[in-house]
C-alpha cells in the first residue's frame, strides 16, 4: 500500500512538474519580444546595406539587407538601447520599449562622417582596433562611396579617393592594369618591389601581373580580376610605420580588400547592369587634322570603310546578387561583363562568381568562408615597340613598316589570353573568454594564365607562319594565426592589449614557353604543326616566408594608447648567414578632444605618432651559387655558373617616422587629417661587380644601398549644405612624395647622388636661344619619372533625396613624362606641329629657326630630352547623375531602382605635347619608365546604369 502511495506520488509530481511546463514555457518565451526598422541614409534616403544593428548590453545583433531592413529576435523586454554603426556614417543609438511577444521599431537615419575615431579597422592582430588607439593614418574606402561611381576594373575604386596613393593608367587597351603607388618610391629595386600588398579577406593575393604580353605593350594584373561589385570596404595602410606586423615585402604598403556579409533575414536579391560606349578622342596634336592618321585614315591604304581605324567600344555588364540568413548570414553574386576595345578586334570578356558564409560550429567559434572565382577571356592587337605594332605603323603614316603601307595586314596577328583565378578564404575567430581571442586565417590564391600569340599562315612578315604559347600558373597559401588579451591593469584607469601571432606564405609559380613556325598551311595550329619548333623556357620557382611578432599596447582612460612591437621574418630568399630579420615600432594615439577643456563643437581631436620597420626581401636564387646548362662547341652537355650568390645577402629595410593629426568638428560637418612621413631604406639591394679573376663576371645582390623618402598627406571633407530636401558634400586629398639616392655604397655614380631613384636624364640644347646654327646638347638630369604631387576633388549634391550629382577630378604632376611619339614621329617628319620646322630645313632656309626648334624639330637631330616634359595632368575621372525611383512607380515585389549616367575620363588638361600624358609604355610592368610609345590612349567611358532591388 505504502509502495503503491509512493509511486501515484511520483506520478503525481512528474505530472505536475509537465503541467507547470507548459503554463511556463509560452510565460517565459513571452519575457521576449522583437525590434524591427529601417535604416536609411539622411541625404539620399537610399538603404544602408550592411550596417550592424546591436542590442547595447546583450550579444544580440543583426545586419541590414538590400532594403535596409533589419530584424532582431529574442529581445528582453524593456527598455533597450539600439545602437546602429556603418562605416562612413555616424553612430546612432535610439531607446524603445520592447513588449513581450510584440515587435517595436526604431528606424535610423545616418548622417555621413568620413573621420570617427570609433570606426573599427584591421590592423594585422587578431582584434580588430578603433582609429583612435593607432598611431598610423589608415585610409579607407567603403561601397557606399562608390555606389554612383563609374567603375570599370577594381584600379578605378582607387583613383583620387586615398591621399599618398597614385593609380597610373597603362594602356587604352581594355584589360589592360595599372601602376598602383603608395607614398611615391622607397627603394632602388623595381617590379613587384614596388608594389603594395594586397590582401583579400585576410588572404594574401598574388600581386604580379599575368603572363606578359609584349607585342599588346599592356598587361592584365591580378588586382583587377576582383569584382568591384563585391567589395564592401578597402583599407590602405600606408608607410613602414603601419605595416610592421606585416613583415618583409610590407615596405611598399599594404592594401586590405574585405568583400560583402550575408545577413538581414529572408533573401534579397539585386540586379544591376550596365550599359554603354568607350570613345578615344583625337589623338595626337590639334595641329594635325588626321589624328595621326588613327582618326582619319582615309589616306592610308587598308583603312576601314568608316574612315577611321577606331570605333565605339560597347560595354556591357550584368550582376546578380543576393543575401540574407540570420543564424547562417549568406551573400552570393555572379557577373558577366563583355567589354569592346577601341580598335577591332580588341576586346575582353569576364565572368564572376562570389559566394561567402558565416557559421558558428561551436560556442564562441565563428567560421566565415570566402569564394571568388574569375574567368577573363582578353583579345589584345600587337600594339607594341616593335616593327608589327599596329599604333607605331598608323602614326607613322607612309613611313611605316607595313607591305603597301597597308596597316590592316597587321591585325590579323592573334593575340589572346585566358585567365583563371581563383581565391578561397576561411577565417575562423574564438572567444574562449571575453578577454581572449583567436584568430586563424587559411586561404589559397590561385590563377593560371594561357597567353597565345599567333601569325597565322600566309602572314606577311614571316608567310609559313609561328605560333607561340606561355602557360604561367600562381598559386599562394595563406597561413596567418594571431590572438589577444585584453585586461585591466592595477594602475587605475590602465589597460592592456597583448598580442601575439604567426605567418606562413607558400608562393609557387610555374611557367612554360614554347614556339613553332613555318606550318604546311592555313588552318588552326598547334606548336607540334610547325616544321620547327622549340621550347625556350620553362621557369619553376618556389618562395616560403614566415615570421612572428608580439605586441603590447597600453591604454589609459580611453584617451591615450602606447603601442610598441616587434615582428622577426625568415625568408627562403635570405642568405643562409643572415638568419632573422627583425622589425620594431613604437607608436602612440592621444585624444585631446576627450578634455573638459576642448570646445564641444570641436568633437574630435587626435594627435598621433608612429616609427616602425619593414623590409623587402632579396630576389630569388641571389643567396644561392647557381648552374646553368650549356652546350659546347661540340654540342656537348655543360655547365656553367648561372649565380655567383652571396650568402650574407638579407632585406632592405625601411624605417619610417610618420606624424600626424585627425578628427571631425561642427557636429560631424567636416572632418580632416594630416600626417608627415619620413622614410629611409638602408641595406638597398645593389648588384655589385665581382672581378673576373674570381672565375665569373655576374654581379652579385648586395646590400649596399641608401634611399630616403618624405612627405605629406592631407584629406578633408565637408557637409557644406544638410538640408531635408538639399544635401552638399566637398571632399579632397592633397599629398607630396619626394625620394632621393643618398648612397649606393662601393658604387660611383655621381649622376645620381641625391638623384631621385626614378631620375630621368637627357640630351638638352645648351644654346637654345641662337638663331640658325647647329643645336649643342649636353646631357641634364630632368626631373623624376613618378609623378611627385597628387591631389584629389570630388562631390556630392543630392536633391529631394532622390537625384544626386557626384563628381571626381584628379591631378598628377610634378614629374616628367616623355613624347617618344612625338621624337620618333620628327625623325620621319610626321608631327604637325613641327612642320614649318621641316620646311626651312628642305628650303635650306634656317635663320629664323632657334637652336632649340631644331633640337625638338630636325628630324636629322631632335633628341629624346627636348621631348621629355612635364607630365602634369588633371583627369576628370568621372561624373555620375544618378535618381531612386519612387516606390510608387515600381512593380510588385520590387522594394527599389536606381537609374544612374556616369561618364569617365571625359576631360583632361595637360600642357604634355604627346598623346597620353598619363599612360606608359610597357604596361603596369614598367617600374620606373615614363614615357609613352605608341600606345592606345585612355578612352572616355559613357554608362547608363539600372539597379533594380527586390
Amino acid at each position: 500500500m505504502q509502495a503503491r502511495w509512493v509511486v501515484r506520488s511520483r506520478a503525481a509530481m512528474l505530472a505536475s512538474f509537465m503541467l507547470l511546463g507548459l503554463v511556463a514555457a509560452p510565460a517565459f518565451a513571452q519575457q521576449t519580444g522583437q525590434v524591427t526598422g529601417l535604416v536609411t541614409a539622411a541625404s539620399t534616403g537610399e538603404p544602408i546595406v550592411g550596417a550592424q544593428i546591436v542590442v547595447q548590453g546583450t550579444g544580440i545583433g543583426t545586419l541590414t539587407n538590400v532594403r535596409g531592413q533589419y530584424l532582431l529576435l529574442s529581445v528582453p523586454t524593456g527598455s533597450q538601447t539600439i545602437e546602429v554603426t556603418r562605416l562612413g556614417y555616424a553612430t546612432a543609438s535610439q531607446v524603445v520599449t520592447v513588449t513581450a511577444g510584440q515587435a517595436a521599431t526604431a528606424n535610423f537615419e545616418l548622417n555621413t562622417e568620413a573621420i570617427s575615431l570609433d570606426a573599427v579597422v584591421v590592423t594585422g592582430t587578431a582584434g580588430n582596433a578603433r582609429r583612435r588607439e593607432l598611431g598610423n593614418t589608415v585610409a579607407t574606402i567603403t561601397a557606399d562611396e562608390l555606389s554612383t561611381e563609374p567603375i570599370t576594373k577594381p584600379s578605378d575604386v582607387l583613383q583620387g579617393r586615398a591621399a599618398g596613393l597614385v593609380i597610373r593608367e597603362t594602356s587604352g587597351q581594355v584589360g589592360g592594369g595599372s601602376q598602383i603607388l603608395l607614398r611615391g618610391v622607397n627603394t632602388l629595386a623595381t617590379g613587384s618591389s614596388m608594389r603594395p600588398l594586397i590582401y583579400v579577406d585576410g588572404v594574401r593575393l598574388e600581386t604580379g601581373l599575368h603572363q606578359d604580353s609584349d607585342e599588346a605593350s599592356a598587361r592584365a594584373t591580378m588586382f583587377d580580376d576582383i569584382d568591384p561589385a563585391s567589395i564592401e570596404r578597402i583599407e590602405i595602410v600606408k608607410g613602414a610605420a603601419a605595416t610592421t606586423l606585416y613583415g618583409t615585402e610590407a615596405a611598399a604598403g599594404v592594401i586590405q580588400i574585405f568583400t560583402k556579409n550575408g545577413g538581414g533575414g529572408s533573401p534579397t536579391w539585386t540586379f544591376s547592369t550596365d550599359q554603354g560606349f568607350s570613345q578615344v578622342g583625337h589623338v595626337g596634336p590639334s595641329e594635325d587634322p588626321t589624328g595621326l592618321y588613327v582618326n582619319d585614315c582615309t589616306s592610308q591604304p587598308g583603312c576601314p570603310s568608316s574612315g577611321t581605324w577606331l570605333r565605339k567600344g560597347y560595354q556591357q555588364d550584368y550582376t546578380l546578387t543576393v543575401r540574407g540568413g540570420n543564424t547562417v548570414p549568406w551573400y552570393a553574386s555572379a557577373s558577366w561583363g563583355a567589354k569592346q576595345g577601341n580598335i577591332a578586334p580588341q576586346a575582353e570578356d569576364n565572368l564572376n562568381f562570389r559566394v561567402n558564409f558565416t557559421f558558428e560550429p561551436l560556442k564562441n567559434v565563428s567560421v566565415r568562408s570566402s569564394n571568388m572565382y574569375t574567368k577573363r577571356d582578353i583579345t589584345w592587337i600587337p600594339s607594341g615597340d616593335n616593327a608589327e605594332g599596329f599604333m607605331l605603323n598608323v602614326m607613322r603614316g607612309q613611313h611605316d613598316y607595313s607591305p603597301g603601307h597597308d596597316d590592316s595586314a597587321i591585325l590579323k596577328m592573334d593575340l589572346h589570353q585566358l585567365i583563371d583565378h581563383f581565391l578561397t578564404a576561411a577565417n575562423i575567430t574564438w572567444t574562449p573568454t571575453a578577454n581572449v581571442m583567436q584568430r586563424l586565417n587559411l586561404g589559397m590564391d590561385y590563377s593560371q594564365s594561357d597567353y597565345t600569340e599567333e601569325r597565322p599562315w600566309g602572314y606577311y612578315s614571316t608567310p609559313g607562319g609561328d605560333r607561340e604559347v606561355d602557360q604561367a600558373l600562381h598559386r599562394n597559401l595563406t597561413v596567418d594565426y594571431a590572438g589577444s588579451w585584453n585586461a585591466a591593469l592595477p594602475v587605475p584607469n590602465m589597460a592592456s592589449t597583448l598580442s601575439w601571432g604567426a605567418q606562413y606564405y607558400d608562393e609557387f609559380t610555374w611557367g612554360l614557353n614554347g614556339y613553332g613556325e613555318q606550318f604546311a598551311g592555313p588552318g588552326d595550329k598547334l606548336i607540334t604543326s610547325g616544321t620547327l619548333t622549340d621550347v625556350w623556357g620553362e621557369d619553376w620557382l618556389r618562395i616560403a616566408s614566415g615570421g612572428f611578432f608580439v605586441q603590447e599596447q597600453l591604454g589609459w582612460r580611453d584617451r591615450l594608447f602606447v603601442t610598441f612591437g616587434a615582428r622577426w621574418d625568415g625568408f627562403s630568399t635570405f642568405g643562409r648567414d643572415f638568419g632573422l630579420a627583425m622589425y620594431p615600432k613604437v607608436s602612440a594615439a592621444y585624444t585631446i578632444s576627450d578634455h573638459s577643456f576642448w570646445p564641444s563643437w570641436w568633437e574630435s581631436m587626435k594627435l598621433r605618432a608612429a616609427v616602425g620597420e619593414s623590409g623587402r626581401a632579396p630576389a630569388p636564387f641571389a643567396a644561392e651559387r647557381t648552374w646553368a646548362s650549356t652546350s659546347g662547341d661540340t654540342q656537348q652537355p655543360a655547365v656553367i655558373l648561372s649565380e655567383l650568390g652571396n650568402p650574407k645577402v638579407g632585406p632592405e629595410r625601411t624605417r619610417e617616422l610618420e606624424y600626424g593629426f585627425e578628427g571631425s568638428m561642427l557636429d560631424g560637418r567636416f572632418s580632416y587629417d594630416f600626417t608627415y612621413f619620413q622614410q629611409t631604406t638602408r641595406d638597398a639591394l645593389l648588384r655589385l661587380d665581382r672581378p673576373t679573376s674570381i672565375g665569373t663576371e655576374q654581379a652579385i645582390l648586395s646590400n649596399l644601398g641608401r634611399v630616403e623618402n618624405k612627405g605629406y598627406e592631407l584629406s578633408a571633407n565637408a557637409t557644406v549644405v544638410r538640408f531635408e530636401n538639399l544635401s552638399w558634400d566637398i571632399g579632397g586629398t592633397y599629398s607630396q612624395a619626394h625620394n632621393k639616392i643618398v648612397s649606393l655604397g662601393p658604387v660611383t655614380d655621381e649622376r645620381l647622388k641625391d638623384r631621385p631613384v626614378d631620375a630621368m636624364f637627357g640630351d638638352i640644347v645648351q644654346n637654345p636661344n641662337e638663331m640658325g646654327v647647329v643645336p649643342e646638347f649636353a646631357e641634364e638630369y630632368l626631373g623624376p619619372a613618378i609623378p611627385t604631387v597628387n591631389w584629389g576633388l570630388h562631390t556630392d549634391v543630392t536633391l529631394f533625396r532622390r537625384l544626386t550629382f557626384s563628381g571626381l577630378g584628379e591631378f598628377q604632376g610634378g614629374h616628367m613624362h616623355e613624347a617618344s611619339i612625338a621624337r620618333q614621329n620628327v625623325r620621319r617628319q610626321e608631327w604637325a606641329p613641327c612642320q614649318y620646322v621641316f620646311d626651312a630645313l628642305q628650303s635650306g632656309n634656317v635663320s629664323n629657326i632657334s637652336a632649340k626648334e631644331r633640337g625638338r624639330c630636325d628630324y636629322n637631330r631632335a633628341s629624346y630630352g627636348e621631348w621629355t616634359t612635364k607630365g602634369d595632368f588633371f583627369r576628370l575621372r568621372s561624373l555620375a547623375l544618378s535618381y531612386r525611383v519612387p516606390d510608387r512607380f515600381l512593380p510588385a515585389n520590387f522594394t527599389g531602382a536606381t537609374v544612374r549616367f556616369q561618364a569617365r575620363n571625359i576631360l583632361t588638361i595637360t600642357d604634355f605635347p604627346g598623346v597620353d600624358p598619363e599612360v606608359v609604355d610597357g604596361g603596369a610592368g614598367n617600374s620606373y619608365g615614363s614615357y609613352e610609345y605608341y600606345n592606345i590612349p585612355t578612352p572616355a567611358v559613357f554608362m547608363m546604369s539600372l539597379t533594380f532591388n527586390f
